[in-house]
């Protein structure tokens, strides 16, 4: 029996790991019966995505943001406990933070346990600020070093580099995959000059993720008078752009089903990423990869880990160093002037997406168990 445990999403969030992860450990080990636990929101659209020998058991998972930070550190600790009593030869647990990771170090200290780490890591590369969570990491971290049965699983090589530099006493227990997608069908959308284009952001919209810089790329095309391009932001943002924007989003802070979603994303004709350039060192980008499974040209700010996606997969559209690099980008694609890099950026992002596929990313995931001897007999 596999475990995997989701405690922290909700709904749609994270669904695109969470049905990949769970398809690339079913690939990767079709005799066994797989367990998954989970907000039962979640588990309702995991279902119908055609699995088989896998149980689902819905459990309780609070909000973060709205909860009493108390009662939710009680919440996990039930969940965990929860999970303990049922036998498994191996327990993912699919984003983990510190508070899980110190309370497995009790409730799970017999059973051999993978955490996989997401954004909330890039905090070691940030000032602590020991009014969040995030910033208890490098605590629990060293507090399991002697715990031989724990893992830690980041998603990408450059990540797990980049993890072990920065902590070096962590190398016997980390392990990478890259992150897995499942392919989406496309349908293709070719130009003519006479063409709009449609560039925009994607995901949860954020101060933090360069997402108000939007309105700097509006002001460009505004002053420069071009006048056949549309910015748009898909997905939740978290604060309001000015009531006289042209840019398109939805201001109702609700998730858009996921169909919704994708045909939107769809509708783009590239994906513009502000992140700031020291970020993405340490967790990978579900947005990037969604653009790439959509076979949607980026225009993005420079970063460790779009520098690690262009390298493995090849020029799938710019990175530029700042907004002004950016803006040259866009003038060029307003004025069709950049025609000759389309089949080749268009080829890569075709290609691409099979790194990341499941069935790809279980052989990483074989292996990648195999070298550390965690799975050392038959689960």
């Amino acid at each position: 029996m596999i475990t995997v445990y989701e405690p922290w999403a909700k709904n749609v969030r994270h669904i695109d790991f969470n049905r990949a992860f769970l398809r690339t450990v079913s690939i990767s080990y079709p005799e066994r019966m797989i367990h998954y636990y989970g907000c039962s929101s979640q588990i309702d659209l995991l279902k119908n995505s055609s699995f088989k020998s896998i149980k689902f058991t819905p459990l309780v998972i609070v909000d973060y943001s709205k909860t009493n930070k108390i009662l939710a550190l009680w919440n996990e600790f039930k969940n965990l406990k929860q999970i303990a009593k049922h036998d498994s030869d191996l327990i993912f647990i699919t984003n983990a933070w510190p508070h899980t990771i110190f309370f497995s170090r009790f409730l799970l200290r017999r059973k051999k346990v993978i955490f996989i780490l997401h954004g909330q890591i890039e905090s070691l590369i940030q000032k602590p600020n020991y009014r969040k969570i995030e910033a208890y990491y490098p605590i629990v971290f060293k507090l399991n070093l002697n715990q031989a049965n724990f893992y830690y699983l980041v998603l990408g090589q450059n990540i797990y580099q980049n993890l072990c530099y920065r902590i070096p006493y962590l190398k016997k227990q980390l392990i990478w995959i890259d992150h897995p997608y499942i392919i989406k069908p496309v349908k293709e959308n070719p130009k003519s000059k006479s063409t709009t284009y449609k560039l925009g952001t994607i995901g949860l919209g954020t101060a933090a993720k360069g997402t108000r810089q939007l309105l700097e790329v509006e002001k460009f095309i505004r002053e420069t008078k071009i006048d056949n391009i549309e910015l748009s932001h898909i997905g939740i943002v978290e604060f309001d752009f000015p009531n006289d924007s042209l840019i398109q989003y939805s201001n109702t802070k609700t998730y858009l089903s996921e169909v919704e979603y994708d045909n939107k994303v769809l509708g783009l004709d590239y994906i513009l990423f502000f992140y700031p350039s020291n970020s993405y060192q340490l967790s990978a980008s579900g947005a990037l990869l969604e653009a790439i499974a959509s076979q949607k040209r980026i225009i993005a700010i420079r970063n460790n880990y779009f520098e690690y996606i262009f390298n493995k997969i090849g020029d799938i559209g710019y990175l530029v160093n700042n907004l002004t690099e950016m803006f040259d980008i866009i003038k060029k694609i307003a004025a069709n002037q950049d025609k000759e890099d389309d089949p080749q950026q268009i080829n890569n992002l075709k290609s691409g997406i099979t790194y990341f596929s499941p069935s790809y990313v279980a052989s990483q995931l074989k292996n990648a168990l195999s070298n550390k001897i965690i799975l050392n007999k038959r689960i």
